[in-house]
Order: C-alpha cells, then sequence, then structure tokens
C-alpha cells in the first residue's frame, strides 16, 4: 500500500471539522466530503500514478488488462473498478453491485459474492465478465440501456435485502 501523506490528511479532515461542526445535520454535499476524506485514507492518493495506471487501464485491449491494472491502484477492488469502467464506457461496462447480484441470484444467474482482484484476480475477472454478458442480455431482450438496467437490478435488490 502506497504511503499516505498524515500531514496532508490531517489538515484536510482539520478543515472540514471545522466547516461541519457547528451544523445540526449534513447535506448530500456534506456527506460526499466526509465519504471522501474516509476513502483517502483507504484509496491511492499518488496523483501520478492514478494518473499512469488509469491511462494504461483505458489503453488496455482487454477486460482483463483493464481490471488488472486497476488493480494496482491502492482500495481498487472490483465494485471500484467496475464504476471506474462504467463511467469511462457507459455501453460496455456496468457497476458490479451486491444489490445487483442479489437480484439476479434470485433469478438463479448469479452468486452473491464478489471475489477481490488483489486476491483472486481470475475469479474477479471472470465474474465480471458474466455479469456485463447477463446485462448485455437483458439489454437485448428488454430494448432498455445499461444504465436503465442496472438500476433496476440494484433497486430489486435493495428491496430483496430489505425483505430480510
Amino acid at each position: 500500500m502506497a504511503k499516505k501523506n498524515p500531514e496532508k490528511l490531517k489538515k484536510i479532515r482539520n478543515g472540514l471539522s471545522e466547516e461541519l461542526k457547528d451544523k445540526t445535520s449534513f447535506t448530500l454535499a456534506d456527506f460526499v466530503k466526509v465519504w471522501n476524506v474516509k476513502a483517502m485514507l483507504e484509496l491511492e492518493t499518488d496523483e501520478t500514478k492514478i494518473k499512469r495506471v488509469t491511462s494504461e487501464s483505458f489503453e488496455a485491449d482487454s477486460l482483463e488488462d483493464k481490471l488488472k491494472t486497476l488493480s494496482e491502484l491502492d482500495g481498487i477492488g472490483p465494485p471500484m473498478a467496475s464504476a471506474i469502467l462504467s463511467i469511462k464506457y457507459p455501453e460496455r461496462y456496468s457497476i458490479i453491485d451486491k444489490n445487483c447480484l442479489t437480484r439476479l441470484n434470485r433469478e438463479g444467474t448469479i452468486g452473491t459474492t464478489i471475489p477481490s482482484l488483489k486476491k483472486s484476480p481470475d475469479s474477479a475477472i471472470r465474474l465480471y465478465k458474466y455479469y456485463n454478458e447477463i446485462l448485455d442480455e437483458k439489454c437485448q431482450k428488454t430494448g432498455k440501456k445499461r444504465i436503465v438496467v442496472e438500476l433496476e437490478l440494484f433497486e430489486e435488490g435493495q428491496k430483496q435485502k430489505a425483505k430480510r
């Protein structure tokens, strides 16, 4: 894991604390600021490395190479790697999410465990490829855009979890 800059993180955290300490509730924007501070503790913070790795990933020909390259960054597992790819290539890739997997599992299509890109890269890549194939099929069957199918699965998966 890359060495973090504790002074920079401390300054950011203290500044945010000063900004938010007197609030009686947080807005979505406030919540995102807090989440970002937490993420900085877990995610890669070397901007040069982030640019290099994402550039290499975007230039890679295969999904496997794209995912393996992104996994070089601290804090990047299948959900975050898939989010990056879905933003860069919205018509080709979807965000893999436990809520979506929960819904697909109910259909008997897929399991609900997302393997680690670092510990089990081949399993994670196989799952993500299969997940995208399933979403491709659903898009073709329904005529809906990928993002619509993805959001429907997400919402249905959340409802299923809430029923438990």
